[in-house]
């Protein structure tokens, strides 16, 4: 049953395109929202971050911020 195939799906130390093929193997035997794609890549964005140092999270966050305020000056001129 697709039940018990869903809750025996892990990772493990597949990658996440392996997982990803694995899932939609699954998803074509029962009707899964039109969501995945969004799903697959909020999984992949998940991967990366995990993989990321403290001082790498620091640097991306120091960024993000930078281009937030950078987006407000150039909407408030």
């Amino acid at each position: 049953m697709w039940q018990q195939e869903f809750f025996n799906l892990k990772q493990e130390t597949n990658t996440v395109n392996i997982y990803i093929a694995q899932f939609k193997k699954l998803q074509r035997k029962v009707a899964i929202p039109n969501d995945l794609a969004t799903a697959i890549t909020h999984a992949r964005y998940c991967k990366i971050e995990k993989a990321m140092t403290t001082s790498e999270k620091n640097y991306v966050n120091d960024i993000t911020k930078q281009l937030a305020q950078l987006y407000i000056n150039s909407v408030m001129t």
